[in-house]
């Protein structure tokens, strides 16, 4: 197990959506490559409340289920938690 890291799933999963458009756009490879950077963050997040949304949302793409959309509202959620780290909250 790795040690949490928030700015590295903010890395992984920021990875992880732009390799989810360029699969649409052509390059279907590049789908295998965001699911194991969600991995990734899955594995350094700092809550198993947040591993447990990344790993349902890779499960999802995993299963043709796309959920694209919903790794931005967590990429959003992990800006959250590092401002409010930032700021000593």
């Amino acid at each position: 197990m790795r040690e949490p890291c928030i700015y590295c799933v903010r890395k992984h999963l920021a990875q992880a959506v732009v390799l989810l458009c360029e699969s649409r756009k052509g390059y279907p490879e590049n789908l295998l490559i965001a699911i194991g950077h969600m991995a990734e963050a899955e594995d350094e997040a700092p809550t198993e409340e947040l591993a447990n949304e990344i790993r349902d949302a890779r499960i999802d793409i995993e299963g043709n289920r796309d959920r694209g959309i919903i790794l931005l509202t967590i990429l959003n959620k992990v800006q959250k938690m590092i401002d409010d780290e930032m700021r000593g909250v």
